[in-house]
């Protein structure tokens, strides 16, 4: 299995930007972070619809890690890196 980063996306409200980012590929990951207690962080997995794992495919993905049905990549080996010139700075 060979994954590749085709997309990033990043912003404030991040969750539409990671379903927006994951809608129409093999998924995505959104990272998450909060100002509540830690327990509240996590890396949440997507779908190729862009929506978070339903019980079946987050099962799925457990199988994937426990059996090691992935391989490294070298993160430079990952896709490519797009310079964004419309960014604001907050």
């Amino acid at each position: 299995m060979r994954a590749r980063l085709d997309r990033l996306g990043s912003g404030v409200g991040a969750g539409g930007a990671a379903r927006d980012s994951a809608a129409g590929r093999g998924g995505g990951i959104a990272i998450s972070a909060s100002h509540s207690k830690i327990y509240w962080n996590a890396l949440r997995f997507l779908g190729p619809s862009g929506i978070y794992l339903n019980t079946a495919e987050a099962g799925e993905l457990i199988d994937i890690y426990h059996l090691r049905r992935f391989r490294y990549e070298e993160w430079n080996l990952l896709g490519k890196v797009t310079v964004v010139d419309t960014a604001i700075d907050a």
